[in-house]
């Protein structure tokens, strides 16, 4: 019996690591995709993709850049950095890439959660409101109601929970974000933790279409 347990000990740790490595930690999550998404909208109520399984092909370009190992900056200034997966990593990463995830209610207290096959009812409805608000703020010449509806678009989300990695130290997020059927956002960045904050550290893949 006691050569049993000494033999199943590896496997227990080894299923031990690895629940702790593919753990999720809410509290840093939330505050990680708030953080990334901040970047297309102010709005307190985040509205996302409940269905994510059906939304696969939009990641699907992931994999590919990753496994490429080195991966640097796409964009100039402060995000010009570079970073050299391992072969661990690649394999790490991907294999949550291509897993599908439930998003908990949890993330965004504020959050609405719809259907996939619902995205383009509720941006036109949304859409629809607020031309409606504009045509009214014209009719009034209420300058600053028209400032202030410029860039007051309605999104809906569409991302991968954060995948963490070296201890917790990095961090991948992506998400695609639509205003409409030919309106919307992409990226694909490493955050990395810097005196106990998050901050966006490398753009490997962005776009706005």
């Amino acid at each position: 019996m006691l050569r049993l347990c000494y033999r199943l000990l590896p496997f227990i740790l080894w299923n031990c690591w690895i629940s702790i490595a593919d753990g999720q930690d809410v509290q840093n999550d939330t505050i990680i995709l708030l953080k990334a998404f901040k970047e297309v909208t102010l709005k307190e109520q985040i509205v996302y993709v409940e269905n994510l399984a059906s939304m696969k092909g939009v990641f699907k370009q992931l994999p590919k850049i990753i496994k490429n190992g080195k991966i640097e900056n796409t964009v100039k200034g402060p995000y010009a950095n570079t970073i050299v997966l391992s072969k661990d990593e690649q394999k790490y990463i991907i294999a949550k890439l291509k897993s599908d995830n439930d998003i908990p209610d949890s993330y965004f207290p504020k959050g609405k959660r719809i259907l996939a096959d619902s995205i383009w009812e509720y941006l036109d409805k949304e859409n629809e409101a607020r031309n409606n608000k504009i045509s009214e703020a014209i009719m009034t010449k209420d300058t600053i109601a028209l400032i202030n509806l410029k860039y007051d678009y309605s999104w809906v989300f569409c991302f991968k929970t954060p995948i963490y990695f070296r201890e917790n130290s990095f961090c991948l997020i992506s998400y695609v974000a639509w205003c409409g059927k030919s309106c919307g956002r992409k990226e694909a960045s490493f955050y990395k933790k810097e005196n106990g904050q998050w901050k966006r550290w490398l753009i490997f893949s962005e776009g706005d279409f």
